[in-house]
């Protein structure tokens, strides 16, 4: 996105933004919003952008050439009821895991500084700021990048996985099929039990049947005491939601306060509103059935300064290699479409 020119009769540009003059050290960003999201998922690789206690799916994966997870997709009906102490035991193995496999997607953005922003920028106060904003905003650009793809891709291939894909019903995901195994499905807002292809996620009026449709969503992605561990909404329905409540009701989720959010909750998760959230939903997840898989040495890595050819100018690269993964889609909900 362009930024408009700024007229003034000392325009401060990014060589004197940089230098010792008399301006605040701390660059006031207007640019980004600080999507719970991408703090959940990217975990602390961004620093205090990044890090927020309580809360976070993220895991480092050294080598191999993708992602795989196992998935056990049935009960193991090598069981027996013995008759007795001296009864055989059955000796037939399990046969009920899937590999699932995930791709690498990767990503990349460039710092970029002339010759002539150092020979001005002289001193390792000067020379550290200019470099130090330039990373944070290359590193929060790439950030804000994947964060629109983990809500959705837009069909983009070399993207992350999106959310939008992971929760739903009767289709592929990690290279198995929703309609060949039943239980690799989300179950949305209809009956349990309900077959893939009937399985539906579509709200409606957030007044006439949004509080019933989010309990049978939370209630359908819950078994026994494994329930979503957050919900994330756009800030209309997050307001939808306020207002719905009583004063009494509206609590708030403490046990987030001390890391940068304070929420309203939903039964026992608390709701993050984000403005990267697909127009319309509310998404239910637990973050043991999803992780945010980064490959080691490519965890927002940092490369070499290389000399750009014909140019007095270098660039370093920043790399990032990692993909959405989902390990059970049971667990993860969402419900669409909704308006006031």
């Amino acid at each position: 996105m362009s930024v408009a020119s700024q007229s003034e009769t000392r325009n401060v540009d990014r060589i004197l933004a940089f230098t010792r003059d008399a301006i605040e050290s701390q660059v006031r960003d207007q640019a980004f919003n600080d999507s719970p999201l991408v703090s959940a998922l990217c975990g602390k690789m961004l620093g205090d952008f990044g890090a927020r206690k309580g809360m976070t799916s993220k895991r480092t994966q050294t080598g191999a050439e993708s992602i795989v997870v196992r998935a056990n997709l049935g009960k193991n009906t090598s069981v027996k009821n013995k008759s007795g102490p001296w009864d055989t035991n059955n000796t037939t193995p399990s046969d009920t895991v899937r590999y699932s496999r995930a791709e690498w997607k990767f990503y990349s953005i460039p710092v970029v500084v002339s010759d002539h922003d150092l020979r001005v920028n002289v001193g390792p106060e000067a020379l550290s700021s200019l470099l130090t904003h330039e990373t944070e905003n290359a590193m929060r650009s790439l950030a804000d990048k994947i964060g629109d793809h983990l809500y959705n891709n837009s069909g983009a291939a070399s993207a992350v996985s999106d959310l939008d894909s992971i929760i739903s019903a009767n289709d592929t995901i990690q290279g198995l099929s929703g309609s060949t195994y039943p239980t690799w499905n989300s179950r949305g807002l209809s009956p349990r039990g309900t077959a893939p292809a009937s399985v539906s996620f579509a709200g409606g009026s957030f007044a006439v049947t949004g509080l019933q449709n989010w309990r049978i969503a939370y209630n359908n992605a819950s078994e026994g005491a494994t329930t979503p561990d957050a919900a994330f909404t756009t800030w209309d329905l997050y307001g939808y939601y306020e207002g719905a409540l009583q004063p009494q009701e509206r609590f708030t989720n403490t046990t987030l306060a001390d890391g940068g959010f304070v929420n309203l909750a939903f039964k026992k998760a608390p709701i993050f509103p984000d403005d990267k959230c697909t127009s319309g939903s509310t998404l239910f997840l637990n973050w043991n059935a999803l992780e945010f898989v980064v490959l080691a040495g490519a965890d927002f890595s940092m490369g070499e300064w290389v000399r750009v050819e014909n140019q007095s100018a270098r660039v370093m690269q920043i790399e990032t290699t990692a993909n959405l993964v989902v390990k059970s889609r049971k667990f993860l909900n969402k419900v669409t479409g909704q308006t006031a």
